[in-house]
């Protein structure tokens, strides 16, 4: 009412309200009466005990009430009161609180990404993700407990958008962000004379970072290192992380721990330091020894591990396997495998098998080539203790050897020393032949080349093996006075085709045209 005095009470005094002009409070908020005037408020009472709130009683005046409602942290209240609804076709009307119900972080436990320590927390932050299904966003780690990951993407350009997906490594914590590397531009000055213009599904790069922190200025017990050092990488310092100790007295001995706690200058490890290779032994370095802290030996571009369990009701496994469709040209174009040394020094091997493998490498049917190297610093391809180095079937061409400088091909003993090996003018060295003494009345076995038989009565013989185009054997009557019939698919003009006789202590050298075992030579 325009020009109408207002006219405030209280509770806790009492009072008499005419109109709608006369207001009450309860020293939090102010309430206006919605029912029949006069009303009498008794002194020492409250909104509720005197109407209660809503039509007919009291109400509540301006918007005190909805700040705090909005700035409450009750289920019902907060975000609660927020609406929400995105603007496609078919969207549904939600509360803010469902929104951001959807992930969940360890903020919202009360942790902070600095945290020493944030495992704990973590465990039972994740635990809420994993039993809800909803993204984790941690210390240093996002996480998608049971959904699966997809992306897609048009690709138009270099760095970023040339890769699908891309993932990076940084050397230093301070480091900025890393470029997507597939072009191979720097600058575009580069488009003259980096010919290719590639898109890739998936990057990835990992470079090897320096230790975090190395340094001789160092005293220990048997749970803690104190360095002065320590305080310039302290910011960096997490709980779980590993430091390495070279002794300073030996420097065979080398320890490690993973950090527990860290105050001032000393970290406090996890129960002892541990002696690499010391299967469990522990110890105390000597002052002044070498720690380095957050060590790598190595480092994987991909590491991956593909587990048949006895339980798995999968009966085989497969381990990497990669599907190429040339749909274009008749010509052999593109790599499977493509492994190529960027580098300014050389590379150990470009593949390799470890382990128990029936057979380490396979090519299968219609490769043009089984397996190709090109200039190879030592071996094109080796083989190490296998029981099958290599098989090639059905390729056009199994192996090739083009240029080698040295041995194309070597087979060698396990102190490295020269079986046999064909040599880069084609000659053969050490050429060795597969021997075995054959029983009289048995067959000569189908892998052996110099085969020695010692008949004792007129008349013993051995058989000839099946007729293989292009083998040739040769046998040695050991005998010095018996003869040795030799039975078999014999040249037919020999004979009559029935069998040779092997003169005591002769040699006969016999080869095969798929059909007949033709005499060569005899001595």
């Amino acid at each position: 009412m325009a020009g109408t005095a207002i006219t405030t009470y209280t509770f806790s005094a009492g009072a008499t309200l005419s109109s709608t002009a006369d207001i009450i409070t309860d020293g939090s908020y102010l309430y206006s009466w919605t029912g029949t005037y006069p009303k009498v408020v008794a002194a020492s009472t409250t909104a509720t005990s005197t109407g209660g709130i809503g039509l007919g009683g009291w109400s509540i005046l301006g918007d005190a009430v909805l700040r705090s409602n909005l700035s409450s942290t009750s289920d019902s209240l907060g975000d609660a009161l927020i609406g929400v609804k995105q603007p496609y076709d078919g969207a549904v009307a939600r509360n803010q609180s469902d929104k951001n119900a959807e992930s969940i972080s360890l903020m919202d436990a009360g942790g902070t990404r600095d945290a020493f320590d944030p495992s704990k927390l973590e465990t039972a932050v994740k635990s809420v993700a994993n039993e809800n299904r909803i993204p984790y966003f941690g210390a240093k780690q996002f996480a998608f407990p049971q959904q699966t990951v997809k992306a897609w993407n048009w690709l138009d350009g270099l760095e970023d958008r040339g890769a699908v997906a891309s993932f990076s490594n940084v050397v230093t914590p301070e480091s900025n962000e890393p470029i997507t590397q597939v072009v191979g531009l720097g600058s575009a000055e580069g488009l003259g004379t980096y010919s290719d213009r590639d898109f890739v599904l998936l990057f990835g790069q990992i470079e090897g970072p320096p230790a975090l922190l190395s340094t001789s200025n160092t005293t220990f017990t048997t749970n803690t290192i104190t360095s002065t050092d320590i305080s310039s990488v302290s910011t960096h310092l997490r709980a779980g992380q590993v430091i390495d100790v070279t002794d300073s007295s030996n420097s065979n001995l080398i320890y490690s721990g993973l950090i527990q706690t860290l105050s001032n200058t000393t970290i406090t490890i996890d129960t002892a330091w541990y002696l690499k290779g010391g299967s469990g032994s522990t110890g105390i370095p000597s002052a002044s020894s070498t720690a380095i802290f957050v060590p790598n030996t190595k480092f994987w571009g991909q590491n991956l591990n593909v587990t048949l369990d006895a339980g798995s009701q999968a009966t085989s496994m497969v381990g990497y396997e990669l599907g190429m469709l040339n749909n274009k040209t008749d010509d052999y174009v593109g790599y499977g495998f493509d492994c190529v040394n960027l580098g300014n020094y050389g590379i150990a091997t470009g593949f390799q098998t470890r382990g128990n493998f029936n057979i380490g490498f396979t090519t299968y049917t219609g490769a043009q080539y089984g397996f190709v190297s090109y200039d190879a610093a030592a071996a094109g391809f080796c083989s190490v203790g296998d029981t099958v180095g290599a098989i090639f079937r059905n390729n056009s061409y199994g192996v090739q050897v083009i240029g080698a400088t040295n041995y194309p091909l070597t087979i060698e003993d396990e102190n490295n020393n020269l079986l046999i090996g064909i040599n880069s003018s084609g000659a053969i060295e050490s050429l060795r032949y597969a021997q075995a003494v054959v029983d009289v009345g048995e067959t000569i076995l189908s892998y052996s080349t110099v085969n020695f038989a010692t008949p004792t009565v007129s008349g013993d013989s051995i058989n000839l093996p099946t007729s293989s185009s292009g083998r040739v054997i040769y046998i040695r009557n050991l005998s010095g006075t018996i003869a040795l019939s030799l039975v078999g698919p014999i040249d037919p003009n020999v004979n009559g085709g029935k069998n040779i006789s092997l003169a005591a202590a002769t040699t006969i050298q016999l080869y095969s045209d798929g059909n007949y075992w033709y005499p060569m030579s005899q001595t």
